[in-house]
């Protein structure tokens, strides 16, 4: 009885095979994973900073209605620093939310509608628009295009 050696080299070619096929699917669900993680990270990142944010209004009551007041406005007195400081700290968290939705793909279309409306919200005060005007060079081209768009479209008077 003689061995058959094309039998034997087609069983390693088929075990080599389910190798390559098996490490090819555990790649692939680790990258899943890491995607996976890396959204639920961000979401966290962007949650926290907008705890920061509530914390900030918090302690200093009143603060909203200041965004009402021009920028640049005397009537800021002692709020300038505080209005300056939160309107930054959302603008900065907002590009970071845009980076997140449109380059890194990291968060979905609808967290990304929440901050959109929260950065109309701002847009929307008159503090905001003197306050961009002086800063708006300070943020990447595509967020400072959005914010400009949205700007645009809040100042417009409605159609009658």
């Amino acid at each position: 009885m003689e061995f058959d050696w094309n039998l034997k080299l087609t069983l390693t070619d088929v075990v080599q095979t389910l190798g390559i096929i098996a490490a090819t699917l555990t790649s692939a669900w680790q990258m899943y994973l890491q995607n996976r993680q890396a959204k639920a990270s961000a979401d966290l990142a962007l949650m926290l900073k907008f705890d920061d944010i509530t914390r900030y209004y918090l302690e200093h009551p009143g603060l909203w209605d200041t965004l009402d007041i021009p920028y640049g406005s005397p009537d800021l007195g002692q709020h300038r620093d505080r209005v300056e400081n939160v309107v930054y700290l959302v603008l900065n968290t907002i590009e970071l939310a845009h980076q997140h939705y449109g380059k890194y793909k990291l968060i979905d279309q609808t967290n990304w509608a929440s901050w959109a409306k929260t950065l109309d919200t701002y847009v929307r005060k008159p503090y905001f628009r003197g306050w961009w005007a002086g800063r708006r060079l300070e943020y990447g081209e595509s967020f400072r295009t959005l914010v400009d768009e949205r700007l645009r479209v809040s100042i417009q008077p409605a159609a009658s």
